[in-house]
């Protein structure tokens, strides 16, 4: 099953849980391995049907027993952060010591991984459903002990895929909402100007173009243009003109108010699994 001797050169990994965003990451990190067939990927799932799909697309092995990953060098946690005491009373067989731990578990700190794997370098790491198209935003913190090796690969092969920002983890999960929830969000603003046309009877199929299409030029003006949003918002409005009617009922919405009380509200979430997590660490020492 393993190859060691030919892929020796290369940083070996197994993931554990290979949902959406494990699909999407990992699978844009990995896919020229599938050709290349250059290093030891393991990926693992309970019913190990995810763990396959992952593997086939990324040249890696679906095992089915956690034990095949202490021929791995780093291992990837990508399961929700209620599932982690479940994975250390399933991953019993593993030595974790000196094996680099990359967590992509929302709202669990860099102290509170080192509490459950004191004898491993952690590297926190969050990145964006977008990177599965090569356009996400990669945010990556460590503990000091993590090698430059094991960094400098994650970081060279997320940057071809993502804009990666490393940054102090006091900002970490802030920045998470925007960057990595930040999707949904506009997922669901570009759903209600869609609904919009679709209940003005332009079918879903045309909705969806145009909408498309809205997002893109507006988004290619505060990429290409100097000035700041606020003035181009009032470029486009003319003195009580339709589209400032609009703005001022935008603004007695509160519509900002509420997109920043979505931020706020996912943070506050991190906050509450980062205390599930941290209340079964007295059940594992």
């Amino acid at each position: 099953m393993l190859d060691v001797k030919n892929t020796k050169l290369y940083i070996s990994y197994g993931i554990v849980g290979c949902g959406n965003m494990s699909q999407a990451f990992f699978g844009r990190l990995f896919k020229d391995n599938k050709n290349k067939q250059r290093r030891v990927i393991m990926t693992y799932t309970p019913s190990n049907t995810r763990a396959h799909e992952l593997a086939d697309s990324i040249g890696g092995t679906s095992v089915k027993n956690l034990k095949y990953l202490n021929h791995t060098e780093v291992i990837c946690l990508c399961f929700k952060p209620q599932q982690l005491k479940r994975f250390l009373t399933d991953a019993r067989e593993i030595d974790f010591s000196g094996k680099t731990i990359v967590s992509i578990l929302a709202g669990v700190d860099l102290k509170t991984l080192k509490e459950y794997f004191p004898n491993s370098p952690i590297i926190r790491l969050m990145p964006s459903m977008p990177v599965e198209n090569g356009q996400g935003i990669s945010l990556i913190s460590h503990t000091d002990d993590v090698s430059k090796k094991v960094l400098d690969e994650l970081e060279l092969l997320s940057s071809k895929h993502s804009m990666v920002i490393k940054l102090e983890e006091k900002l970490f999960d802030k920045l998470t909402l925007v960057t990595s929830s930040g999707p949904a969000f506009v997922y669901y603003l570009f759903a209600s100007f869609a609904k919009s046309l679709e209940e003005a009877g332009i079918r879903k199929d045309n909705s969806k173009e145009i909408i498309h299409k809205l997002f893109l030029g507006a988004l290619s003006m505060i990429k290409n243009d100097k000035r700041d949003v606020e003035d181009l918002i009032a470029d486009v409005c003319s003195f009580k003109g339709v589209t400032a009617a609009g703005i001022e009922e935008l603004g007695r919405q509160n519509v900002s108010e509420s997109i920043l009380g979505a931020i706020d509200k996912g943070v506050e979430r991190s906050r509450e699994l980062q205390s599930e997590v941290r209340s079964d660490l007295p059940n594992l020492q």
